[in-house]
């Protein structure tokens, strides 16, 4: 009797950092290529045969003890260097664009949501957006980071490092029509309209009233974007009920949508942050 091959343990689901930044993390981290690491390792082989060839018996073992423990010595500091920088680059880093609608003063919960999951946050809003839409300080308290708004200087560092992929929540009429006709007015806009360059996965959760919803220009909007890879959550009008609350607005959606685009390793490119001409 044939014993029958046990089966394929099931494989553990993958990761923010395995789908998307895995790649572009750890060149932002400047860890070595596999290439590198092997030209290290024929040179350190090449050393110890050249040091261990003219030296019989208890000497040449004296050479190949002393070679190895130099060589030990010398890739556990190079290891040491680098873990700190690969622990920072295993997360991939997440753009939120916010615009200026009512459920934007809650897009901490999508923030939140979107660390607990494996990504770093960096949020840029519209200008609008920024005068009272949402706690700019509270989200800077969240992503460690400056909420971006304006275009920097050259002189001014870049504040994020590339994205692995783009979340617009809320995403407004203005914004949507401006980012679909690749108008680049204010840093959020020319943040979209760049990141469909860049190949990066782009996600967007409309927040639009009804009466907008149905113009012509928008639904060319939608349509256009699409085309070009943007995937959209359920409209959400941001209407009042009955009750007078406020309904609840899908921000994890965003994340759930950016699960769905094929894994593989995206492209390390970088935004810019300078005025376009």
């Amino acid at each position: 009797m044939t014993e029958q091959a046990p089966e394929p343990a099931e494989k553990p689901a993958e990761t923010p950092a395995q789908r998307f930044g895995e790649t572009s993390a750890q060149k932002r981290a400047g860890a070595p290529s596999r290439t590198s690491a092997g030209a290290s390792a024929q040179e350190s082989a090449g050393a110890s045969a050249q040091e261990s060839a003219g030296a019989p018996g208890q000497e040449s073992a004296e050479v190949s003890a002393r070679t190895s423990a130099r060589t030990s010595a010398r890739t556990s500091a190079r290891t040491s260097a680098r873990t700190p920088a690969r622990a920072s680059a295993v997360r991939p880093f997440l753009y939120v664009v916010v615009c200026a609608a009512g459920v934007a003063e809650s897009v901490g919960a999508l923030i939140a949501a979107a660390r607990v999951r494996g990504w770093e946050v960096g949020v840029i809003a519209t200008p609008l957006a920024m005068n009272g839409f949402f706690d700019s300080a509270a989200v800077q308290t969240l992503t460690g980071r400056p909420v971006r708004s304006a275009w920097r200087t050259p002189a001014d560092p870049r504040p994020f490092p590339p994205p692995d992929a783009v979340a617009v929540a809320p995403a407004t009429f203005n914004t949507i029509n401006k980012w679909a006709a690749g108008i680049a007015d204010t840093l959020a806009a020319a943040t979209l309209c760049e990141a469909h360059g860049l190949g990066v996965p782009v996600v967007a959760l409309p927040c639009v009233a009804d009466a907008l919803a149905v113009h012509p220009a928008y639904r060319d909007s939608l349509a256009r974007l699409r085309a070009m890879g943007v995937r959209f959550g359920d409209p959400h009008t941001g209407d009042q009920p009955q009750d007078g609350g406020r309904p609840a607005f899908a921000w994890e959606r965003a994340l759930d949508l950016l699960d769905a685009f094929p894994p593989g390793p995206r492209p390390a490119s970088v935004i810019r942050y300078d005025r376009p001409s």
